[in-house]
Formats: C-alpha cells, sequence, structure tokens
C-alpha cells in the first residue's frame, strides 16, 4: 500500500528538493553540454516513471525506449504506449532476447548458472540483448540515453555509480549515459511521481513495500531472491502465468 501522506510530507523536506534540483541540473547539463537527441530508457518501473516526469519539466521532448523481453509483463509496455501518447511523444519498442529465451534453449527453468550448457545460453541471451539494442539505438543516431537507476537499489549499483560521474560513457554501449536520479531514495521517488499526478503500475499499490517493489519479476537473478519468495509472488500475483511456466518448466515449482 502506498502511504501518501508520508510522501506528501517527505515532498516538504529540504532533502528532497535538493535532490530534485540536482537532478534537474544534470538532466539539463547533459542536453545542453552533449546535444543532440537524448531517449529516455523506460521500464514500466517507478523509477523511469519518476524520471520521465523529471525531464519533461526540464523541457525534453523524448523519445521513449521501451525494450522488452519475453517475460516482460503487458502491463509495463501498455504503461508506455500509453505515457507515450498522453505527453505526445515518440515511442520506440524493441523486442530484445531474455531469459525466457534461455529456458527455451536448455529445455528447463534456473535461476543461477551452473552448468557450461546453462552458462552458454546465458552468455548468448546477453550477447544478442546488448547487440540489438545498440544497433538499433545507432540506427536511431541517438545522442544518450537518460537511465532511471539509483543507488540504494543495491549494494552493486551503488559501488558502479560511483565509479562514474552521472553523466558517462561505457565501451560497451554507443550512446552518452545519464543518471540523474543516482542519488535519489525510495522516498523521492515516490514524492515526486504522487506530487505531479505520474500514473503508475498498479502493482505497486499492492504491494507490501512499494519502495523496494519491483516491476517484474527478476529472472535470472541470485537463488535466494527465489527461495525467499519470488515464486511466490509470481504465483499469488500472476497465478495464470506461473500455472503456465509450471507447465513448461516444472523446477519452477521448487521455489514455492
Amino acid at each position: 500500500m502506498i502511504d501518501t501522506e508520508k510522501y506528501r510530507l517527505w515532498s516538504k523536506l529540504p532533502v528532497y528538493r535538493r535532490h530534485v534540483e540536482q537532478a534537474k541540473a544534470i538532466v539539463t547539463k547533459a542536453l545542453s553540454e552533449i546535444p543532440g537527441t537524448w531517449a529516455l530508457s523506460y521500464s514500466g518501473g517507478k523509477d523511469s516513471t519518476a524520471l520521465l516526469g523529471l525531464l519533461l519539466s526540464a523541457g525534453w521532448q523524448g523519445p521513449i525506449f521501451h525494450f522488452y523481453y519475453a517475460e516482460t509483463p503487458t502491463t509495463n509496455t501498455d504503461l508506455a504506449k500509453r505515457l507515450a501518447e498522453k505527453y505526445c511523444l515518440k515511442l520506440h519498442l524493441l523486442p530484445v532476447p531474455g531469459a525466457f529465451d534461455v529456458f527455451r534453449e536448455v529445455g528447463h527453468f534456473f535461476v543461477h548458472p551452473i552448468t557450461p550448457e546453462e552458462k552458454a545460453a546465458a552468455n548468448k541471451m546477453l550477447a544478442g540483448y546488448k547487440k540489438a539494442v545498440n544497433e538499433y539505438v545507432a540506427a536511431q543516431g541517438w545522442t544518450g540515453q537518460f537511465l532511471g537507476l539509483r543507488k540504494t537499489e543495491s549494494r552493486a549499483r551503488r559501488m558502479a555509480l560511483n565509479r562514474k560521474e552521472m553523466i558517462y560513457r561505457t565501451g560497451d554501449r554507443s550512446t552518452w549515459t545519464a543518471c540523474p536520479l543516482a542519488n535519489w531514495t525510495g522516498e523521492d521517488v515516490w514524492a515526486y511521481i504522487l506530487a505531479n499526478n505520474l500514473p503508475y503500475l498498479d502493482s505497486y499499490a499492492l504491494a507490501d513495500d512499494p519502495e523496494r517493489e519491483r516491476s517484474e519479476i527478476t529472472w535470472l537473478a541470485s537463488e535466494s531472491l527465489w527461495r525467499h519468495g519470488m515464486a511466490a509472488r509470481l504465483k499469488k500475483e500472476r497465478p495464470d502465468e506461473f500455472y503456465r511456466l509450471a507447465a513448461m518448466w516444472p523446477e519452477i515449482r521448487y521455489y514455492v
């Protein structure tokens, strides 16, 4: 459940206002110092939704780039379409290889590649995903992409973002990358979404902790995620999907 009063009060705090102004400054710097077309990489989740609102407030005019996997919930893609229409933004949709492609190739479900066959299939998927995205972005001629990554999401993400500037380039991506929300907390994200009346996925309203709730199931993740409730969440929230997958890959039942 989303505690609207909590986030209304949070939006009054100086730290929230400071984070918003810092994020806007990063957006302005990216758009002014590295001219060209900057796309928003949009997943449908809370972070990329808050970032969309922030970009619009800074005068950004699109496009939205939504790449999706076979396992991506249709609700995420539907929200991308709805927001693009609502704000009159160009929407780019790109299907890319994902976890379900890996499971089909090896013939069974797993959460972490262990065998040579599993590792080979997972690496093939990752390479195919990066190739598809980079080729599409290059074909569009985009200068950069805005990502809604935040340091508080995980230790690995915090370490990665601390090593880089908020606007950076990497060897495996043809565009510049900007992460305006890097220093935001979950409270900042929801305060911004609610203060600006931004649409969001219904699943967040049903979550026990909307700040930690992800917009989709994390596949090919650590074993602990699945042993501590990921499969149970899938079975509870999307039972038809769970039983459809269990019919193809019975191993998923081991984690419930």
